[in-house]
């Protein structure tokens, strides 16, 4: 089994959506399959085949799916075609499960209107299977199971997209190729190949998880041998073994206050934990955001790639893309100073609003990077973990401001309070 990689860069931008329960349903393979459709099906998918893609023949094994049709199964309105995908591969799967599915979706008239491969991770290969037919179907109407990790391949498996509900961004990639992009059509590739999913948002890797492993070897050309069907990894029983994920309410930070000349806001919070809920990983932590930035700062393009790698955006333009109404509200806005220089304000309820978004998205950092954050052995990590992000948050968008995981004597607390339906 492998472990996850850390990773080196971080930004994440954007508004996350909630980890919610979801009722595993009775299973639809008792549905009768119409032949018809199946057939409808199987020429399409075998007229996607004839286009070729130059591709190292290793890896071209790896993207060979055989629809397994006589396993097929489809909902009870009879709109969606699901198909076991199996390959001629030896596959080792890592601690999480992994779903591969050929999916066909229908309209009234009986007519194919979307198709490809999907291939769903999650940590619980019983949840996967109970609810197949709904997180499939899920994906297909924009209804993301926070508990699953999409990837979406067209038939002739080329990746289209991948995608967490909470924004998160996953590219499938071998043997560290996130970094490494050498030509796979002409590298000489081993027998065995390490499979990763790579997270990105807005272009910037955050990290990479091992999926599995597969193997090729002479023997594998056999009518039974190394057979991959595509599914695999993780545990049953209990599903993810964690509390369903809640976010910091408006009521947090509430006890920030400025400081000497208006210069700054701090308060020290407490009870931060990351996204998925568990009170065992609280912690406190102090909140120094600068303000009265200088307009120079805040319109310094190259500043946020300073802080994090990869954003090449003013301070004010990634206000304008998260906090428009801030702006709108007046709650961030400049001045000109007695030395004709323009400085930049946040109001409290600016400060209060960014440093949720920065903490939320900091917890969602640690759930994505480091292993069973919520064990008691991994608390120090996970604090560190979450100050480092979050410092990174609040400096990409207030130049000047700090976060410490000690608590400040001289400053006000605040407490951190969490919801379902906060944030």
């Amino acid at each position: 089994m492998k472990a996850l990689k850390n990773f080196l860069h971080f930004l994440i931008i954007g508004c996350f959506s909630l980890y919610g329960c979801i009722t595993p349903e009775k299973p639809i393979r008792e549905v009768e399959i119409q032949k018809d459709l199946i057939e409808t099906a199987r020429i399409f998918y075998d007229a996607f085949q004839e286009s070729s893609h130059s591709m190292n023949q290793r890896i071209k094994m790896d993207m060979s799916i055989s629809p397994k049709w006589s396993d097929a199964f489809q909902s009870e309105d009879q709109k969606l075609l699901i198909i076991p995908a199996h390959r001629k591969l030896m596959v080792s799967y890592g601690e999480k499960a992994y779903l591969r599915r050929v999916v066909f979706e229908f309209n009234d008239l009986g007519e194919i209107v979307s198709s490809g491969i999907i291939e769903l991770s999650a940590l619980s290969i019983d949840y996967l299977l109970n609810n197949e037919f709904k997180i499939i179907n899920g994906y297909l109407n924009q209804d993301l199971d926070p508990k699953v990790e999409f990837l979406w391949f067209d038939l002739s498996y080329q990746q289209v997209s991948g995608k967490q509900s909470n924004g998160i961004e996953i590219r499938k990639f071998f043997n560290d190729l996130a970094t490494n992009q050498t030509n796979s059509s002409t590298m000489d590739m081993p027998d065995c190949i390490d499979w990763y999913w790579v997270y990105t948002y807005n272009g910037v890797v955050i990290g990479e998880e091992y999926s599995h492993t597969t193997c090729f070897s002479s023997g594998c050309n056999g009518d039974d041998a190394c057979f991959d069907d595509g599914m695999g990894g993780g545990g049953g029983g209990n599903e993810l073994g964690e509390a369903p994920g809640e976010k910091l309410c408006s009521n947090s930070f509430n006890n920030f206050v400025a400081g000497s000349n208006n210069g700054f806001w701090h308060t020290n919070i407490n009870g931060l934990r990351f996204e998925n809920g568990q009170t065992s990983s609280s912690f406190n932590a102090y909140f120094q955001l600068a303000n009265g930035i200088r307009n120079t700062q805040m319109n310094n393009i190259d500043y946020a790639n300073t802080v994090v790698i990869g954003i090449h955006k003013s301070p004010i333009e990634l206000i304008y893309d998260i906090f428009p109404h801030l702006l709108n509200n007046s709650d961030i806005y400049p001045m000109t100073m007695s030395s004709g220089e323009t400085n930049w304000f946040f109001s409290k309820n600016a400060v209060m609003e960014i440093s949720r978004w920065a903490s939320n998205h900091a917890a969602s950092g640690v759930i994505a990077t480091v292993p069973n954050p919520h064990l008691p052995e991994n608390q120090f990590v996970v604090r560190n973990e979450f100050v480092s992000f979050a410092y990174k948050f609040l400096k990409s968008i207030m130049p000047g401001s700090n976060i410490t995981s000690q608590i400040n004597n001289g400053a006000p607390d605040s407490s951190a309070t969490y919801g379902t339906n906060c944030q």
